[in-house]
């Protein structure tokens, strides 16, 4: 058992190498590196929505409200732009969107739909709904995306909530 430790021993003549050398340094680096790499990867995946290439489709029609012409899809779709807080692109029609959304060109699409105008106006009516926006994500993308985008859309509605009641409450209280 001690002869094992002596000078002159099958080990030292083994580590004499620089293969076997390699071959540790290897076996030890490697798990590290793929460590790192898999840190630095998924370190804040929040902290970068803003990169995320999402598509906006604008296909509301518009409505009259008290005499006045109200597009707020348009309105909408002009303030999440402006915000900044997701690579927005505007696409005119819903199909090449989601041709785009398969192909992997686009994270999720925001979808306004064709009766969004009367939907904000129709507190004001007898008819009062619910304006809604739909959201479509692909997994095949990457599902960490599709997260990432749940959150992202969760934020749109709170903004956009945020201008429709402000637009509504004025035209209310007018």
């Amino acid at each position: 058992m001690i002869a094992g430790l002596s000078i002159g021993t099958d080990a030292r003549r083994y580590f004499h190498f620089s293969l076997p050398r390699l071959a540790i340094g290897t076996v030890i680096l490697r798990p590290l590196l793929y460590g790192a790499l898999y840190l630095w990867t998924f370190w804040n995946p929040f902290g970068e929505v803003e990169k995320l290439p999402v598509a906006i489709v604008n296909i509301d029609k518009g409505t009259t409200l008290a005499g006045e012409s109200l597009d707020a899809g348009e309105q909408v779709t002009q303030q999440l732009i402006k915000s900044g807080q997701l690579d927005l692109t505007k696409v005119k029609t819903e199909k090449a969107a989601m041709a785009d959304l398969e192909s992997g060109k686009y994270y999720f699409v925001i979808v306004i739909p064709e009766d969004f105008s009367a939907a904000v106006a129709s507190p004001t009516g007898d008819d009062p709904r619910q304006a809604k926006m739909t959201f479509y994500f692909n997994d095949a993308n990457s599902y960490l995306s599709t997260i990432i985008g749940q959150d992202a859309a969760a934020q749109v509605i709170n903004q956009v909530n945020a201008a429709i009641s402000k637009q509504s409450m004025g035209e209310v209280l007018t």
